[in-house]
C-alpha cells in the first residue's frame, strides 16, 4: 500500500480501506481514506471509490457519535467544495433511505451550506432534511412545509419516490395529530390502509402519531434511488 502508486498499490489501498470500514476501525479507516484521496484524486476509479466511501460513512451512523461526524468531515475536507457537496448529498440520501434521521439532518445541513441557492442540489438537500424532520413532532410542521414547497422539476427523477413517501408519512402523522388531511399530494400517495385510518378520540391522537413515527423507518426504506 505504501509503494509508488501503481494500479496494484491503489487497488490494495482501496480494499484495505473498506475492510477497515466493515470491521469498524474508524481511526485507521480515516487515515487510509485521506491517503487515498490525496494520492489518487484523478484515478479512473476515483468516482467509484467516492460512492463506496459515502455508503461506508453512512454505516458509521455519524448522527449518534460526534467523533464519527468529525472524522467524516476530516475525510471529506480533502475534496474540492463541489465534490464534497456531492458526497454529502449522497451520504444524506443513503442515510434517509436507511431511516437514520439524526445523521441525515447533520449531513444535509453540511451539503446545503455548499449549495447555490435555488439550485437542484439545494432542493435535494432540503428534501432529505425535511424527510428527516417530519418524523419528529417538534420539527414536523417545518418539515411538512418544506416538502409542500419543493419544486418537483428541480429534483432528479430518482428522488421523486422519496418525496412521495415523505408526503405520505406526513399525511399519516397529520391524521393522528389533527384528524384531517394535510396535503393533496400525500392523500394521493398514501397506501389505502393509511387513508382509511381513523382519528377517533382526542386522547388517542398522540399515541397514533407516535405509532406512525415508529413505522417511518420502514416507509423511508422503500424510497430508493
Amino acid at each position: 500500500m505504501l509503494l509508488p502508486g501503481t494500479l496494484a498499490e491503489e487497488g490494495a489501498l482501496r480494499r484495505e480501506i473498506f475492510t477497515l470500514g466493515q470491521v469498524g476501525d474508524l481511526k485507521k479507516f480515516e487515515a487510509l481514506a485521506i491517503q487515498y484521496l490525496r494520492r489518487y484524486p484523478h484515478s479512473v476509479y476515483a468516482g467509484n471509490f467516492r460512492q463506496r466511501l459515502g455508503f461506508q460513512l453512512t454505516q458509521f451512523n455519524v448522527g449518534e457519535d460526534p467523533a464519527r461526524l468529525t472524522a467524516m468531515n476530516r475525510i471529506l475536507s480533502e475534496l474540492d467544495p463541489e465534490s464534497r457537496r456531492d458526497l454529502y448529498l449522497l451520504i444524506a440520501r443513503t442515510a434517509i433511505g436507511q431511516g437514520k434521521t439524526a445523521a441525515t439532518l447533520l449531513i444535509a445541513d453540511r451539503a446545503l451550506a455548499l449549495c447555490a441557492p435555488g439550485s437542484p442540489e439545494a432542493a435535494r438537500a432540503r428534501l432529505y432534511r425535511a424527510a428527516a424532520e417530519i418524523v419528529n413532532l417538534a420539527t414536523f410542521k417545518s418539515g411538512l412545509l418544506t416538502l409542500r414547497n419543493l419544486d418537483r422539476s428541480n429534483l432528479p427523477a430518482g428522488d421523486l419516490p422519496l418525496l412521495a413517501t415523505a408526503l405520505s408519512t406526513a399525511e399519516e402523522i397529520g391524521r393522528g395529530l389533527g384528524g384531517r388531511s394535510l396535503t393533496p399530494e400525500a392523500e394521493s400517495a398514501s397506501p389505502r390502509g393509511m387513508r382509511e385510518a381513523s382519528a377517533d378520540r382526542p386522547d388517542s391522537l398522540i399515541p397514533k402519531a407516535q405509532s406512525t413515527i415508529d413505522h417511518v423507518d420502514l416507509l423511508l426504506s422503500k424510497a430508493r434511488p
